[in-house]
């Protein structure tokens, strides 16, 4: 029997981290994930967009403010998890939320979201499916793909550290500026460009 991998591995446990992270958010002190949170609403807050997608959104731990804060605004969700997807319906009845494997593409058309972004999903990617995820990002991404994501400057003819072999079945810090044009990691000083990373 094969080793199981990262997508099947979300597949089946996506509902018990949705869960697990609504317990993580409530805990006080100095908590990643509630900063790495406020931080990644904070800037997609600046950028304009009428359509926007989350790849990747679990229980709605970005999604769901973001959809209550621009309640005009079309935002769509994709995750592996049905459980996790469940869990999101049920706080935005109104979220048009899909199940997706995104090794195994994107159902939208080309150019369908004004934005497109992730957060902590692509460092569950691995390194021989980071090409086509990211094509399918950009392919279905009009104007800004934006991306908070674990980030390592490494060597520079590699693209991709495997930072190790946790539940998931390990997690990798890929070097998005080799993967994206026009790639910036300063949001704050960004110049408007056709692809807006930020890391």
């Amino acid at each position: 029997m094969g080793k199981i991998t990262n997508t099947e591995t979300w597949e089946k446990t996506g509902g018990e981290y949705a869960i697990d992270l609504d317990r993580r958010l409530k805990q006080s002190g100095k908590n990643p994930y509630v900063i790495q949170r406020k931080f990644a609403l904070d800037a997609l807050k600046k950028i304009n967009f009428k359509t926007a997608l989350e790849v990747g959104c679990n229980n709605g731990r970005i999604l769901e403010p973001l959809f209550k804060h621009f309640p005009k605004r079309h935002i769509e969700g994709c995750d592996i998890s049905r459980e996790a997807l469940d869990i999101l319906q049920e706080r935005c009845p109104k979220a048009e939320l899909r199940k997706v494997n995104i090794v195994e593409g994107l159902p939208y058309k080309d150019n369908e979201f004004d934005l497109v972004y992730t957060s902590e999903c692509l460092c569950h990617i691995a390194y021989y499916d980071i090409d086509k995820v990211r094509d399918e990002l950009k392919r279905v991404a009009k104007k800004v793909i934006f991306l908070s994501e674990p980030f390592r400057p490494i060597y520079p003819d590699k693209h991709t550290v495997n930072v190790g072999s946790d539940s998931h079945g390990g997690t990798f810090c890929h070097h998005h500026e080799k993967y994206f044009d026009n790639c910036e990691t300063d949001f704050m000083e960004r110049i408007a460009k056709n692809y807006l990373i930020t890391l």
